[in-house]
């Protein structure tokens, strides 16, 4: 068994075979340090009575079989995303089309929210994809862009680009030469092997 290091700054260090699930921040802060100051600022001019953040009841938006559902008037999710509706649905999440308030350019972003009995998935899923991000700057993988992630009432929350991809039967419906079609198959095949290639 490691021994814990000790350092003069910090409790003894954990040894490296200890996992620690770090719960994530319902609001980041930092995020009105960096970006939508003027919209932050403008804010508090106009009302320093009115709380910035919209209160909500817990487990509002939560059905009895721990389903997030969304209803209008909904507070900003972390204090930024303004629901504007639902992408999908599935056993274990719901995919919502926001507004990133914090930006004026390309704002519109989709959140992966969990249901509550998925929540421990959360971790790893943003795990995941925050490390082949990582590992693919310049987007080869064509792996979905994390953006942020965050908890809201008992609900794992994952933020990402807004893509708008379309069902392959869809591509090959329009197609009636096969030529056209072992062209459009063969493009597909390349960039599935493109993927695999990366992994």
């Amino acid at each position: 068994m490691e021994r814990a290091r000790k350092t003069a700054f910090h409790e003894p260090i954990r040894p490296s075979t200890t996992l620690v699930r770090i719960q994530p921040p319902k609001v980041h802060s930092t995020a009105y340090i960096t970006g939508g100051l003027r919209t932050l600022y403008k804010k508090i001019s106009l009302s320093k009575n009115r709380k910035l953040r919209q209160e909500h009841e817990f487990g509002a938006y939560t059905d009895n079989s721990g389903c997030f559902v969304p209803e209008e008037p909904m507070p900003l999710l972390a204090s930024r995303y303004r629901y504007l509706e639902i992408l999908g649905k599935g056993n274990s999440s719901i995919l919502l089309k926001a507004e990133d308030t914090f930006r004026r350019d390309n704002n519109l972003v989709s959140i992966k929210i969990l249901h509550v009995n998925y929540h421990a998935l959360g971790y790893q899923e943003a795990d995941c994809i925050r490390r082949l991000n990582l590992a693919d700057p310049e987007d080869n993988s064509r792996c979905v862009r994390l953006l942020n992630f965050f908890t809201f009432d008992d609900h794992y929350c994952m933020v990402f680009e807004l893509l708008n991809p379309t069902p392959l039967h869809h591509y090959f419906r329009k197609l009636h030469e096969p030529q056209e079609k072992l062209a459009t198959i063969r493009k597909v095949a390349v960039q599935l092997l493109q993927v695999l290639g990366f992994l």
